[in-house]
């Protein structure tokens, strides 16, 4: 099927270079516009804090750039699987989140992973290690209370009519 006479009759390599001329044109034309909205988006916008330490500005780009970092994504993993809560429940000695921050990065070091992508990788074991440690006891002078197993049977009335 023909593209009709005169101008419209290009060819493919044709049309694709003359888009490429219009958008290059059309790019410098509107570069220096470009420019002064991202400065504008970048003096005005508020800095946020992340959970894993870092910062980055309050734009779009900016947080998805941040998000893809190692540090983000070993802090992310750590919060899917509640690493820091399940050091405060089940070591001894460790009440707060912080301290519980100080012991990880202790058993990094001590398994030898120096890296986030090696840190990452040591998270599955670290929680299995930990889910096989028995829950500390909520006071340390009281034994842990034994489960009981309870039975309950109940008698149903049926009414013959």
């Amino acid at each position: 099927m023909g593209r009709g006479p005169g101008k419209n009759n290009m060819s493919e390599e044709q049309l694709k270079a003359n888009k490429r001329e219009r958008d290059l044109k059309s790019w410098h034309n509107n570069k220096h516009k470009q420019q002064k909205k991202r400065a504008e988006l970048l003096l005005n916008a508020k800095i946020i804090t992340c959970g894993c330490g870092k910062q980055y500005k309050d734009i779009i780009q900016n947080k998805n750039s941040h998000e893809r970092t190692q540090r983000h994504s070993l802090w992310d993993e750590e919060e899917t699987h509640k690493v820091r809560e399940l050091i405060c429940r089940k070591v001894n000695n460790i009440n707060t989140l912080e301290e519980a921050q100080t012991k990880l990065d202790e058993v990094y070091l001590n398994a030898e992973r120096y890296n986030f992508a090696q840190k990452e990788g040591y998270i599955p074991t670290l929680v299995r290690r930990l889910n096989k440690i028995e829950d500390k006891p909520i006071d340390p002078l009281k034994p842990k209370p034994k489960i009981k197993r309870l039975v309950i049977k109940k008698k149903l009335n049926i009414i013959n009519e």
